[in-house]
């Protein structure tokens, strides 16, 4: 390709240069043809007028041809570059013809007969691609499933085995720490629904197809069913145990009434039961789940043989019970709370519903491991002042509720706590002698709304010099009086309260400087130091 265009540039040289020695013999023989002239005319006078005639026209002629020499120049080289391109362009359109016969014959041989046949004719050989969605690498086609709802996982799961893994992959992603709610009626034919925190599977269909096909990404279970002769729940069973038995940590019964015993194998840590019916085979909740560490019992839960469930679980650290309804024939009463207490001294947390503090006191020595307790009263009948004060040294964390305070007055808590660093109530804040009693570090108070009246603002700061984290539902305070709680509570941190309509957002932030960080949440004030 080089060579040809030498070549012509070369032509175009010795082209142009003939043409400039032509113009120049021009003048040379105009001026023969004048010299000639001059010898047949013998008036001297006419034969000046001619010599400058003809000097005329030889100026004249001459820049004509210089016009004409310049002009051939120019297009000369611009056709010297068209032709180049032009010898450019078919040697790039020989290429690509000889890549599309190259690419045309491989494409042939690769592509199968089927999909050479739906190939729209006339469509280019580099648009004609190979690539299939199953060999896309699960990174970009997690990209892409990113955006499909969870039936929609469900079904790319049971179309291909190839794009199973990276659905599995969104699922674990969306939906791994969501609780899947296997709600399964077997008229119900509804795709599943997700919620905040929970996946509700409502047909069986979707339960088994979950199950199976993201059973390693599930962690926690619930599962209401009302047992027949059915044997779906032998199916379910089965499907736990196949596909859940690796990563399955929580499972939660409700309104469950079971025709078969859940012999499940999976390591679960935290078992609940709510508004169920145990038969005396299904009891066995310690051969069930032998490493089961965390265990709550619901008011509406009725067991066949009660006793059966009250033994020592070796890994238990974390108790919930709540005393059964007296619609309840079988259920937990203080006697067999009191035996599961003393045969599992080794509890961490403890949660007691709807027991007095009289039962309090005679478990108080089982209590002495006990770090978390939380204790839930209907009224305050069901506390008794009159009694001696429990001993609780290891507690930390204290959580007291009291349903129904028609007194509106701190109960006189027959507890003595030696270490407790956190305490959360649910009724009325005038507590300060028990604050005085017990220096505390985080204290969540949760009231009816409440405004301070005279110095008893001051009094329940003072009650509080350790205190590093301060909440105050339903407490409304005014600028002064929030700075009475800063003055008197140095080494807080963090202070959430309810502003009064006349509290004034850029006062606070003016006195208090960038030492606080302030949040305005409607009418909560959130500050953090």
């Amino acid at each position: 390709m080089f060579l040809n265009i030498h070549k012509k540039f070369m032509t175009k040289v010795v082209r142009r240069a003939n043409r400039s020695g032509d113009l120049t013999e021009t003048p040379n023989q105009n001026e023969q043809s004048s010299q000639q002239h001059q010898q047949n005319e013998d008036d001297e006078p006419r034969e000046a007028n001619q010599q400058q005639t003809n000097q005329s026209n030889e100026e004249a002629q001459a820049d004509e041809s210089n016009e004409e020499t310049q002009a051939d120049e120019s297009n000369d080289g611009n056709l010297l570059n068209e032709e180049v391109e032009a010898d450019r362009l078919n040697d790039e359109a020989q290429g690509n013809q000889l890549d599309e016969e190259a690419l045309g014959n491989q494409s042939k041989e690769e592509v199968p007969e089927m999909l050479q046949e739906n190939m729209p004719e006339g469509l280019p050989a580099e648009l004609k691609s190979t690539t299939k969605i199953t060999d896309v690498n699960n990174d970009c086609l997690g990209f892409i499933f990113a955006h499909l709802e969870l039936a929609d996982l469900l079904s790319i799961s049971d179309a291909n085995k190839d794009l199973k893994p990276a659905a599995f992959l969104v699922y674990a992603e969306k939906y791994g720490k969501m609780v899947i709610h296997i709600q399964a009626h077997a008229a119900n034919r509804r795709s599943p629904e997700v919620s905040k925190d929970c996946v509700w599977a409502t047909n069986r269909t979707d339960s088994l197809k979950i199950m199976r096909h993201f059973g390693d990404a599930i962690s926690k279970l619930k599962i209401s069913y009302k047992g027949s002769n059915d044997g779906y729940f032998a199916e379910m069973e089965r499907y736990i145990n196949e596909y859940c038995s690796k990563t399955v940590i929580e499972i939660q019964f409700t309104l469950s009434m079971f025709s078969a015993i859940p012999n499940l194998v999976v390591p679960v840590h935290s078992v609940s039961f709510y508004s169920c019916e145990l038969a005396k085979e299904q009891c066995q909740i310690d051969e069930w789940f032998p490493n089961v560490r965390h265990l709550m019992f619901g008011s509406m839960v009725e067991m066949d043989d009660v006793k059966r469930v009250v033994v020592h679980y070796p890994h238990l650290d974390s108790l919930t019970i709540e005393k059964a309804d007296p619609i309840i024939q079988n259920g937990f009463n203080e006697a067999n709370v009191m035996e599961i207490l003393r045969l599992n001294p080794n509890l961490k947390s403890l949660h007691l519903h709807n027991f007095n503090t009289t039962f309090l006191q005679m478990v108080g020595e089982y209590l002495y491991q006990v770090k978390n307790l939380e204790l839930s009263f209907k009224n305050d009948d069901s506390i008794n002042h009159s009694e001696p004060s429990i001993r609780l040294w290891n507690v930390k964390s204290f959580v007291l509720r009291v349903k129904e305070n028609e007194s509106r007055n701190f109960p006189n808590l027959p507890f003595n706590f030696g270490n407790i660093e956190e305490f959360k109530y649910t009724s009325h804040p005038y507590c300060l002698e028990f604050f005085r009693e017990n220096p505390l570090k985080i204290v969540h108070l949760k009231f009816g709304p409440l405004t301070f009246q005279g110095d008893s603002i001051i009094d329940f700061a003072r009650a509080l010099p350790s205190v590093t984290e301060l909440v105050l539902d339903n407490c409304r305070l005014e600028v002064d009086e929030m700075i009475w709680f800063l003055d008197e509570c140095p080494m807080l941190t963090k202070f959430h309260f309810v502003k009064t309509w006349r509290f004034e957002e850029h006062v606070v932030r003016y006195d208090l400087g960038p030492e606080w960080r302030i949040e305005f949440d409607g009418n909560i004030v959130k500050m953090e130091r």
